[in-house]
């Protein structure tokens, strides 16, 4: 997406998209606007009630035809979130009258500049997202946004750092929208590479020949019942060769997932595609990183897989050996995340250097029921390295709630005739599949995210659609920022 500063006062047109935005407190424009738009506001404010997050669409009259006016009031100016909302009613606006731009004026205060250039320029990338690879009737994307009345560098700097981050999530969303039969493990991780090659990252891809090799007993065990067979992909990035802070971001990568030969319910299997949407998410934020150049050193890995039924796939029953040497008895093959996430998990710790691990996936169906689509569910095993991951999540907007790291779910995961078991029944599901993992973590500093709920259909922001979120590229970005040197 494209964005514009101009230094003078926006002049209507017709055909064109404006939006206008009133403070609901003092019931008042929040810029100087032209006068047309500040005497149709006058006109029709006491109808309008100014009242925060409500939208009123017009338009205006001039020489040639119809300037479009989407009026949004906002209570909380230095509030980005506040100006991501209004930004998604802009451009769905812009969708409903097939217009692929909008312009605004620049608040009259310039301390809320900041907060409102990065809400409505991330709003705006993440509004116009679509995926319409299969539809014959494609419309066109939205693709700018012009903001009138100032061009100084840090608000030009703030809107390139808020698109390039964007589009990373926009390609995540991408990746997880795709359909399964289509983003195979062989597929995701050429993708991923080409990516990589792109932005000067390092890459590396195992096939089943080498995963078998190496020992990964666990991810082979999940992948090896389908025809397309599973690759593990490692990215790394090293932004400050002179830092020994390396932050490794391991990602679930189960590009499809049937439930195995503990078979899902038809209604339960139909989102199965999104079932790598952890994988994609660590890649994306690691791009995202390595495009704004941070100064850290990261690394994403994921055990990318299928979770299919073949003569050849696993049972219950089973025992796995993981490539830390760990035995898993298998109880449920749809409890496969876990599972493919332990040799994942273990080879960064193990093989990577790394001081700090952040793990998201989309695990468990009671993080569903406990959070919905509003919340990510986490667990941690270092509270400062937990606190440091908030103050990251107070940035993007997205949103996070600490489970507890106690050693007596660990206890329900013991096993009679192997070191783990990867199900415990449905006492405290979600706690429970992190513990599994901090298994695999070598003692290191950890953050288990469980995005299943927010990482899909998330109807509850204007700015994003009802299919994959991106959650949590943004989040992980922001936390990279802040373990820079």
């Amino acid at each position: 997406m494209k964005v514009s500063f101009y230094d003078g006062k926006m002049e209507l047109k017709a055909g064109r998209l404006y939006g206008v935005f009133a403070d609901a407190d003092e019931k008042k424009l929040i810029a100087d606007y032209p006068d047309e738009i500040k005497d149709l506001y006058e006109g029709v404010r006491s109808q309008y009630d100014p009242k925060p997050q409500k939208a009123f669409f017009t338009a205006l009259k001039t020489a040639d035809g119809a300037a479009y006016i989407k009026f949004y009031c906002v209570s909380d100016m230095n509030d980005a979130e506040t100006w991501r909302e209004a930004a998604g009613k802009l451009v769905r606006e812009a969708y409903s009258l097939k217009l692929t731009s909008a312009e605004t004026m620049l608040p009259d205060d310039e301390s809320v500049r900041e907060s409102f250039v990065r809400g409505l320029t991330e709003g705006s990338a993440l509004a116009a997202y679509m995926f319409d690879e299969y539809k014959t009737d494609k419309k066109a994307e939205f693709s700018e946004l012009s903001f009138y009345g100032g061009s100084d560098e840090k608000l030009c700097a703030i809107a390139d750092e808020a698109c390039a981050v964007c589009e990373e999530v926009n390609f995540t969303r991408s990746l997880v929208d795709e359909i399964g039969d289509v983003l195979t493990p062989e597929v995701l991780a050429e993708k991923v590479a080409e990516r990589a090659k792109a932005y000067g990252v390092e890459s590396e891809i195992w096939d089943e020949t080498r995963i078998q090799k190496e020992g990964m007993g666990a991810l082979w065990g999940v992948g090896k019942g389908s025809k397309n067979p599973p690759r593990f992909v490692i990215l790394r990035y090293n932004g400050d060769p002179s830092s020994d802070k390396r932050l490794a971001l391991v990602g679930k990568g189960v590009t499809y997932d049937t439930g195995g030969y503990c078979l899902k319910p038809g209604s339960g299997m139909m989102d199965m595609k999104d079932d790598m949407g952890g994988a994609a998410a660590v890649f994306g934020a690691l791009f995202a990183a390595a495009k704004r150049k941070l100064r850290v050193n990261l690394v994403a890995v994921s055990g990318v897989c299928e979770n299919s039924i073949d003569n050849g796939g696993f049972k219950p029953g089973d025992i796995l050996k993981s490539l830390k040497g760990t035995t898993i008895e298998v109880i449920n093959t749809d409890a496969e995340g876990r599972i493919t996430l332990s040799d994942s998990v273990y080879y960064a710790a193990s093989r990577e250097h790394v001081t700090h691990i952040i793990d998201a996936a989309t695990l468990t169906g009671s993080a569903i029921s406990t959070f919905g689509s509003y919340y990510t569910a986490a667990v941690t095993s270092d509270q400062s390295f937990f606190d440091e991951f908030k103050k990251a999540a107070e940035v993007s907007g997205e949103h996070f709630w600490q489970l507890p790291c106690d050693k007596r779910y660990r206890k329900l995961l013991e096993s009679k005739v192997a070191d783990i078991k990867n199900l415990a029944g449905r006492e405290g599901g979600c706690i429970v599949a992190g513990m599994f993992i901090k298994d695999f973590t070598e003692g290191l500093p950890w953050i288990h995210l469980d995005l299943c709920g927010a990482y899909y259909d998330k109807p509850v922001d204007s700015y994003v659609t009802d299919l994959a979120t991106g959650q949590p590229v943004r989040t992980l970005y922001e936390m990279a920022k802040l373990m820079q040197a």
